[in-house]
């Protein structure tokens, strides 16, 4: 006999229950499948076997008792057993009955989680005008080329302790506020959830001129500033990487205005972001040196991660002399130092 299950991952309200239709004559493992199948977006990278259920009885009207939950062990559904063992019934109609629950991740692991792409609407402004930055341009502009590197070879932390990551995929990008939207969710927000309460991500103005898109403060002190553009921006750069583009009028003023944010919050690093691509900044005094192009769906590194690793770097040694400042050299100082 065919019953119909409503179903809820743990977190979200009513307006995101999903029916499952199965025989209650099968296993909670074949539930398993179906609810997988039928949230395959949800649940990418999450093997059937890894989900949790929780048999409840929910009316549909009460967000209120969603919010409070409480899972007891006692209701969990056991894959070995049949489904008609906890619903020998119908099921009560416009309830919500089995509540999803996702494996918990290590920070390492929710660092490796993929942000959703963003559409761009046909009204979209397709300029490819920036910001005209003024000001001493960087005594060099170089290649960070073992950049992802270094990211992939870190390792954060393996205790499972954070649920998967919730992002929105729903940005529909009219302007560059929409773009700064989706990096403010999607990024900076699920940052501070993985790396706060001590790195903070936000818009938080700074004391120097000029007012980057985002910043990070490591408990009050500013540490990494984020300049955002739209992706019709940077379009001419095609496959050239930043130190390439930079010999170009538009890649000048792009690089310069995050390069006067850096220099004037003495800053060794920066993130420059379309939110489809990602470039890693670091500055040491007048010279400046940028990663490849880091794309969004990337997955060595993915772009948490490198985020969380500059941050970290950043963390560990953030300030560097402002450029208009006279420092002695020191040897050979045309490779960024580890």
């Amino acid at each position: 006999m065919s019953i119909t299950l409503l179903c809820l991952v743990k977190g979200n309200t009513t307006a995101n229950a999903f029916p499952v239709d199965i025989n209650k004559d099968q296993l909670v493992g074949h539930l398993k499948d179906a609810i997988k199948a039928k949230k395959h977006k949800t649940f990418h990278g999450v093997e059937a076997d890894e989900l949790k259920l929780w048999k409840v009885e929910i009316p549909g009207d009460q967000d209120d008792q969603l919010r409070n939950l409480i899972l007891q062990d006692s209701d969990e559904l056991l894959a070995i057993r049949k489904i008609s063992k906890y619903f020998p019934d119908s099921p009560p109609e416009e309830h919500i009955h089995i509540i999803v629950k996702l494996p918990l991740l290590s920070l390492e692991e929710a660092l490796s989680c993929i942000p959703p792409p963003i559409t761009y609407s046909p009204d979209c402004v397709t300029s490819k005008t920036t910001t005209k930055a003024v000001g001493d341009p960087p005594a060099s502009v170089q290649l960070w080329g073992d950049f992802f590197e270094q990211v992939n070879s870190f390792h954060f932390d393996q205790q499972p302790i954070f649920e998967r990551p919730r992002f929105n995929d729903r940005f529909a990008v009219v302007d560059e506020e929409d773009v700064r939207n989706a990096i403010n969710v999607n990024i900076c927000m699920i940052l501070n959830d993985l790396t706060g309460p001590d790195y903070v991500y936000s818009r938080k103005s700074t004391d120097t001129p000029g007012i980057p898109d985002f910043n990070c403060h490591l408990v009050g002190s500013l540490i990494l500033v984020i300049e955002a553009k739209r992706k019709h921006v940077l379009e001419d750069m095609g496959e050239e990487t930043f130190p390439e583009f930079y010999q170009t009028s538009k890649g000048g003023d792009v690089i310069q205005q995050i390069y006067n944010y850096m220099g004037g919050n003495e800053l060794r690093y920066g993130i420059l972001t379309t939110y489809d691509n990602h470039w890693f900044l670091r500055r040491e005094h007048a010279k400046l040196w940028i990663s490849k192009t880091l794309p969004l769906k990337s997955e060595s590194p993915p772009v948490l991660k490198a985020y969380a690793y500059l941050t970290r770097q950043a963390k560990e040694n953030p300030k560097s002399p402002k450029p208009q400042l006279v420092v002695p050299v020191q040897g050979d100082n045309d490779s960024p130092p580890h």
